[in-house]
């Protein structure tokens, strides 16, 4: 759990939803369960900036309870009596690992999981089998294209674990918000908000009255959206 580290600024507050680059339909991610939602895209892409905002969307919207896990705590949210309650957990201040945070802050039994960034091996296994047994995942990692973190994901998982772990995926949607830039005007002093591709990977099992739902509720826009396994690299 966080700590106050003297001569530390305090986080700013989360972003609201209008602060993305995310279509308006976005707002219907956090009703999803049994979900993996990734945030690709390279540095200062917006990644954080769009996990935060869905975050609060989650609490005032759906009323789903959080917990963080992050390396060092990037937002404050709003604490108020008729919120749910969010929980950070800071892992340079504990020397924790992602996996092993993950873990802990999964004691807690939230709604919506955070994990800030997916890394190895065993917290892709974390996350994987969080997203598939009741929870809904936020996570992110750097890529170049939707497919590119798609394939990331599977790269990373360990042999030993790879079939049980993609065979648990199709049974789940995995959606990935791929963020990128657009370089500003010259001489502009704003900052251009992200460019966002929405792709899905949906269950085949999913009747298609109810693939088609969903794909209405997450985006106006996905690509990607047959239905397929994830197949194994």
């Amino acid at each position: 759990m966080s700590m106050d580290e003297p001569g530390r600024p305090p986080p700013p507050p989360a972003p609201s939803f209008s602060d993305t680059g995310l279509d308006p339909a976005g707002r219907d991610i956090p009703r999803l369960t049994s979900a993996l939602i990734v945030f690709s895209g390279l540095a200062a892409s917006g990644r954080s900036t769009s996990q935060a905002a869905l975050i609060e969307v989650a609490r005032t919207a759906f009323g789903k309870r959080v917990a963080t896990v992050e390396n060092l705590i990037r937002f404050a949210y709003e604490d108020a009596p008729n919120l749910p309650a969010i929980t950070q957990y800071e892992l340079a201040w504990d020397k924790q690992t992602y996996a092993a945070g993950a873990r802990r802050a999964l004691l807690d039994n939230p709604d919506l999981l955070q994990i800030e960034l997916l890394q190895r091996a065993e917290t892709v296994e974390v996350a994987v089998k969080a997203a598939t047994t009741g929870t809904l995942v936020f996570t992110s990692l750097y890529a170049l294209s939707p497919e590119q973190a798609h394939l990331q994901i599977i790269n990373m998982m360990s042999d030993s674990s790879r079939s049980e772990l993609t065979a648990a995926l199709s049974k789940v949607p995995v959606v990935v918000l791929h963020h990128h830039r657009e370089l500003p005007e010259a001489g502009s002093k704003e900052i251009p908000r992200p460019i966002i591709t929405m792709r899905a990977w949906l269950p085949p099992a999913y009747p298609p009255s109810f693939r088609e739902s969903l794909r209405a509720k997450v985006s106006k826009v996905i690509f990607g959206d047959r239905g397929v396994n994830w197949p194994v690299q």
